[in-house]
């Protein structure tokens, strides 16, 4: 009777197993990755659909209550919050087709127009996020869901929005914190919680996909914001001026042609964005 040999009995994979093996962990890997790319495309779905949702919610408002939540002087009629409403305030229910801020730049305050709009878009089961801010008077006030909404695009981004020259825009950033008690202004700037890759990705499903042209900018919404100190890139007293040589940190690159900093992995995936989206109302 013979005995295996030692050869014969430490045999390892054949090449064609190995083969096999290896595609397995090819198809795995690259299935993670595409998943990873649908998880990626959904949030910014999302984000999109959350503020097409509030454009209707309040163009819907508008044609129900003949005027825009929070600024509607009428408010009380209707059994819509009003708390210490005074018509003849800026920011307060004045029915001048502007939702604003209390404070006098139309940005300073988080108070005011801005912030019961969301209650009474609530109140008018126009929205489904609960928000329970009735008073317009300025006051030390937490961040938080029922005050200023979450953005779908998650990490830490928030909601907010108020009038600007005229305008109406949206603000994602990473707000937080506390506001003061005498103005209301934020007590901290809010944070850069965007990716490059991820404002991009808005930018170019809502605009043009440039930066510093368009309904989609780039900015810094700085702690007491001013209309100048919101300024978007590209524009006069612009406070997020972009890079020609964009670091970690850096939202998109000045130099031709200018795009968002999405041209390398030390820029693309690293948060550095907030924006201002133009609004339809």
């Amino acid at each position: 009777m013979q005995t295996p040999s030692r050869r014969s009995s430490q045999a390892g994979f054949t090449l064609i197993e190995l083969s096999i093996v290896l595609v397995i962990i090819g198809l795995i890997a690259g299935g993670v990755l595409v998943g990873q790319d649908l998880i990626r495309a959904a949030e910014i779905r999302s984000q999109i659909d959350q503020l097409d949702a509030y454009d209707a919610a309040v163009n819907t408002f508008r044609g129900k209550y003949n005027g825009l939540p929070g600024d509607l002087s009428t408010a009380a009629n209707f059994g819509l919050a009003n708390t210490n409403l005074l018509a003849t305030a800026r920011g307060r229910g004045n029915g001048n087709g502007l939702i604003e801020s209390a404070g006098t730049t139309g940005l300073v305050g988080y108070m005011g127009e801005n912030v019961i709009a969301l209650t009474h878009l609530n109140q008018a089961n126009l929205t489904k996020e609960g928000m329970l801010t009735v008073d317009y008077t300025a006051a030390i006030t937490g961040i938080a869901d029922t005050n200023m909404p979450p953005a779908k695009l998650g990490k830490g981004n928030r909601i907010y929005f108020t009038a600007l020259n005229g305008l109406h825009f949206y603000f994602i950033a990473g707000f937080n914190g506390n506001t003061t008690a005498t103005t209301a202004v934020f007590s901290a700037a809010p944070t850069d919680n965007m990716t490059p890759n991820e404002a991009f990705q808005i930018d170019t499903k809502l605009d043009d996909g440039i930066p510093n042209t368009g309904i989609v900018r780039p900015l810094t919404f700085a702690a007491a914001a001013t209309v100048a100190g919101v300024a978007a890139a590209g524009e006069a007293g612009a406070t997020d001026a972009g890079a020609a040589t964009p670091a970690a940190g850096d939202c998109w690159d000045t130099d031709a042609p200018v795009r968002y900093a999405t041209d390398t992995a030390t820029t693309r995936d690293i948060v550095g964005c907030q924006l201002r989206i133009r609004a339809s109302f």
